[in-house]
């Protein structure tokens, strides 16, 4: 699925999508498979194996250190008597390394949850995985973080929930502003609720490793990594005012994925409980809930639509509410193409503004059809890295917006400019952007088209 192909579903199946998006009635719900830069999960099973292994074999005999390697080792399912000969190996030179991570792999919260006589419950995932060390230069973002920080800076997207523990968002951020004071509130501690508002709040509902890392005392305890953790989450007292925040969010947005499957059940009840504030009904267009994948929903995103639609709706119209929640395409190009998208309309609402009085108003189709083409000519381009493409679109931007302002070149071409923080239907009473010219270089764009 080309950027191209994307952007034709997002005018299409999915305009009303598109127009609702724009519009600030989405909020994005990340997961692990945006954070391609952060340690995967047979990084960090590699790190817990390896760590037991050097402790068990240091102290020798039957100690806690080896019991807890031997029952990790259980969940492949493999003889341990055909294993334990490789304890004196590196873990990952013994002859069944990747059988065992392919088999682990869908364990891994099986694997953080084992508990090691007389260290902390958690001590897999501080000690053994040390997750601290393990996200060292590993938090750089992707093409989907810088996509998400345009949307926050343009004012489409003002509410964001995660379940990653890296600050690829956050370093998004930084990387193309100058500042990002204001900008995100990252909320971990449900304290931090209460912190100044910010043009978009994220709630990391899982934990974050860069506060956890800075301040273990006040975040060690919110890093959410096992299945007990997912079972007690919605009951911790400590986090009532987060489930309660999610709880509203599911209520009040609706809810595009993006890297996210939704499997674990303390996500399914946050909209179960949603459903029982405030009920979905089927038909909606568009669906209040939107998942970014090309290849098929996922188990856990299905049972989010049983949920917010019911089994009776969802058993009778199965077809078409999978049709209108599955944009079939994944959420690096997704996201590009709601960027583009978003600063193209903005562009038409501020040309047709400054034609206004004017009897080049009459052109307005064949200007709007021109930045149109224009806009495609850009996405025809964005082959290969989308990081990449997203990176050199931005230089070229500030480029073109510096010069059309100053005359000069800019000093930092990583920066973004964004039209407005204004959100699309309020564009026109901002009288900042009304007044900035964007208008009339909108209309000379147009005739590249």
């Amino acid at each position: 699925m080309s950027l191209v192909d994307t952007i034709t579903i997002l005018d299409q199946d999915f305009k009303a999508f598109s127009k609702a998006f724009m519009s600030g009635e989405f909020a994005i719900w990340m997961g692990s498979g945006i954070s391609r830069n952060s340690p995967n999960l047979g990084d960090l099973i590699t790190r817990a194996i390896e760590h037991l292994r050097l402790k068990a074999i240091a102290e020798n005999g039957d100690s806690p250190f080896r019991k807890a390697l031997r029952e990790a080792l259980s969940f492949t399912q493999f003889d341990i008597s055909e294993l334990e000969p490789n304890f004196d190996l590196e873990f990952q030179n013994w002859p069944k390394y990747n059988d065992i991570i392919q088999k682990l792999w869908y364990q891994y919260s099986d694997i953080l949850g084992i508990l090691v006589d007389g260290e902390a419950s958690d001590y897999i995932l501080w000690n053994a995985v040390d997750v601290r060390d393990a996200f060292v230069g590993k938090q750089d973002p992707c093409c989907e973080h810088i996509c998400i920080a345009i949307l926050i800076l343009e004012g489409a997207i003002t509410r964001l929930a995660s379940a990653n523990w890296d600050g690829c968002l956050e370093n998004a951020i930084q990387q193309i502003t100058t500042s990002s004071e204001g900008i995100l509130q990252v909320v971990v501690n449900p304290n931090q609720l209460r912190d100044p508002p910010c043009l978009a709040t994220l709630l990391k509902f899982h934990g974050c490793i860069v506060h956890a890392s800075e301040d273990p005392e006040n975040y060690r305890s919110f890093l959410t990594a096992t299945d007990i953790d997912i079972l007690e989450w919605a009951d911790r007292e400590d986090l009532k005012a987060i489930n309660q925040e999610l709880i509203n969010l599911a209520v009040g947005k609706k809810t595009m994925t993006a890297g996210l499957s939704l499997q674990d059940t303390n996500l399914q009840q946050v909209f179960s409980k949603a459903k029982a504030t405030l009920k979905w009904s089927w038909p909606s267009e568009p669906s209040v809930l939107v998942f970014c994948e090309e290849s098929g929903i996922k188990d856990g995103q299905k049972k989010a639509l049983k949920i917010a639609y019911g089994n009776d709706e969802f058993s009778n119209h199965q077809g078409d509410i999978i049709k209108k929640s599955q944009l079939e395409s994944w959420p690096d190009k997704v996201l590009v193409g709601m960027v583009l998208k978003l600063i193209l309309n903005k562009l038409l609402i501020l040309a047709e503004h400054s034609l206004d009085g004017n009897k080049l108003k009459n052109e307005f189709t064949f200007l709007a059809n021109g930045l149109t083409e224009f806009q495609q000519e850009i996405a025809k381009k964005a082959v290969g890295n989308l990081y990449d493409f997203v990176v050199s679109a931005i230089s070229s931007w500030s480029r073109l917006v510096t010069l059309f302002r100053s005359g000069v070149l800019p000093e930092n071409i990583s920066l973004y400019h964004e039209v407005s923080r204004s959100p699309l239907p309020s564009l026109i009473s901002d009288s900042n952007a009304t007044a900035s010219g964007f208008g009339e270089m909108a209309i000379g764009l147009s005739l590249f088209g």
